[in-house]
């Protein structure tokens, strides 16, 4: 019997964490639970790509191959190629990535038939959701970490309901909704909470991470950064102005 488990995400809920936990603990838990790296890839992002059109792929993914339909075509069957081969011997999988929150459900059908072929018999599904305010603001965060223009609340989406449907729509053998918040996860830890999920799939695991980085500001911080940028434009903006009368 071969066992799936998928985590999906969302963005936002500690999914780069547990990635780096399951790649940095691969020697001991790879004879019970194993992680593919495919092509190389510490984290399972690309492996949504062998499965969605390429208007739905991140930008540098749409740059790399606008003009060349037969050579996405190609990465998606080397995608799937490193995949079938790296799991080669082994029976219980986790692939973890999440841009397979964002699948549609004609992919995510598309993704258990592909799975079915390859002899899965279980498919788990781990998914994580944060409040949907809580999600903008750490979006919000990253965008004035990295200087990029702020998302408008506007028109910000976040699309829990149509992933929870789309994901058991496929009658998956398991469903883990968990909601990424310190209160809720077990020891107030992502990474911990998610080896109880797996503990509680009767999947062992011994995950741990060396560092954690990139968590969410408070708002405080986040204020005192935004500030900071917006003083910077100011100061930018006067220097232009300056420079344009000299």
């Amino acid at each position: 019997m071969k066992k799936i488990i998928l985590h999906v995400g969302s963005g936002k809920t500690g999914s780069t964490s547990i990635q780096k936990a399951l790649y940095e603990c691969k020697k001991e838990n790879d004879s019970k639970l194993f992680y593919p790296t495919i092509l190389n890839h510490k984290g399972n992002q690309i492996f949504r790509f062998a499965f969605c059109d390429i208007s739905d792929t991140p930008s540098n993914i749409k740059a790399k191959f606008k003009n060349d339909p037969q050579g996405y075509t190609d990465y998606q069957k080397a995608i799937k190629e490193s995949f079938e081969e790296n799991i080669k011997g082994h029976d219980d999988i986790i692939v973890s990535s999440e841009f397979l929150f964002l699948s549609n459900n004609d992919e995510v059908a598309t993704i258990k038939a592909y799975l079915t072929n390859l002899g899965f018999t279980e498919i788990h599904v781990i998914m994580y959701l944060r409040d949907p305010a809580k999600y903008y603001l750490s979006v919000a965060q990253q965008a004035l970490k990295n200087h990029y223009k702020l998302p408008s609340p506007s028109g910000f989406r976040y699309e829990m309901l149509e992933a929870i449907n789309n994901w058991r729509s496929i009658n998956v053998a398991s469903f883990t909704l968990r909601e990424f918040d310190r209160s809720c996860l077990h020891k107030g830890d992502v990474i911990e909470d998610f080896s109880k999920s797996l503990s509680e799939l009767g999947l062992s695991s011994s995950l741990a991470i060396s560092s954690k980085s990139n968590e969410s500001m408070s708002v405080e911080g986040t204020t005192v950064l935004q500030e900071f940028h917006r003083l910077l434009s100011i100061s930018n903006y006067s220097s232009d102005i300056i420079n344009e009368k000299n």
